[in-house]
């Protein structure tokens, strides 16, 4: 039967959590969904196989194949990076960031003493330069300038006046943002994996639906981040290689069952 269908695209990616399986960090059962993708824009399943030679003292013998792994490309840049992002890191959804701010400000044209800085919160390890003949000169705090705050914004106050302009550099925390925290040893997934797709009878032209279902699976994947590109967001395989769950004295194990609905 598979063999008179044309695939057509994917509607649902669908990974659980397998038996004698824990997730890390979590407290899901088996049967549980660790993650879902509805309708990736564009994929390709391969079953990718290695060759293995038999050789005697004269030479070739025969060849026989492996299949080693699933190689699964989706190319959608937000579904990419909710996937890496679960593999490589912690996500947190109202975390705090600490971020740099660099800015060119110029003192009021009043007094020639105070500007105000961008930031809402607190500046810390502030660098502050003035800008004289294109050259900038660093500042000292407590010596040439300091900092107030009025009325939740800071004011950087310099002791002399100046009509230059000035470029400050410093760190700031924000709180209640999405941030990830990449970590150097990935979580290295197990799951089960369900790939549904709909497909066409070339004969017929009924429309069926396949799924491809294996018990137990490892997944890896890098993220390609695509700057300045209106073609896409990025482009990153996902490999799933998928770990046989039968008997261990069996010699030709299932990695993967096809089903046609």
């Amino acid at each position: 039967m598979l063999e008179r269908l044309r695939m057509q695209e994917v509607s649902e990616i669908v990974l659980t959590v397998p038996e004698g399986a824990i997730i890390a960090g979590t407290d899901l059962t088996v049967g549980e969904p660790i993650m879902i993708i509805k309708d990736p824009s564009l994929s390709v399943l391969e079953f990718k196989t290695t060759a293995h030679a038999n050789n005697d003292a004269k030479g070739f013998l025969s060849a026989s194949g492996l299949t080693s792994k699933l190689d699964f490309t989706i190319n959608e840049g937000s579904i990419l990076y909710s996937v890496w992002s679960y593999i490589h890191g912690v996500n947190n959804i109202q975390g705090s960031s600490t971020l740099r701010g660099t800015e060119w400000i110029t003192p009021d044209k009043i007094n020639g003493t105070d500007f105000y800085l961008a930031t809402e919160s607190e500046p810390h390890n502030i660098s502050l330069y003035e800008s004289i003949d294109d050259v900038l000169n660093k500042k000292k705090r407590g010596q040439d300038y300091e900092i107030y705050v009025d009325q939740d914004k800071y004011v950087v106050r310099l002791n002399q006046p100046s009509k230059n302009s000035f470029f400050a550099v410093y760190s700031y925390v924000l709180d209640n943002v999405k941030t990830t925290e990449v970590k150097q040893i990935h979580n290295n997934i197990f799951g089960a994996l369900d790939i549904y797709f709909k497909a066409v009878d070339i004969e017929t032209e009924e429309i069926h639906t396949v799924c491809v279902h294996c018990d137990k699976v490892q997944i890896f994947m890098d993220l390609a981040i695509s700057i300045n590109d209106s073609q896409k967001a990025s482009f990153t395989p996902i490999k799933i290689c998928s770990i046989p769950v039968d008997a261990k004295e069996s010699v030709n194990r299932n990695i993967a069952t096809i089903t046609v609905v």
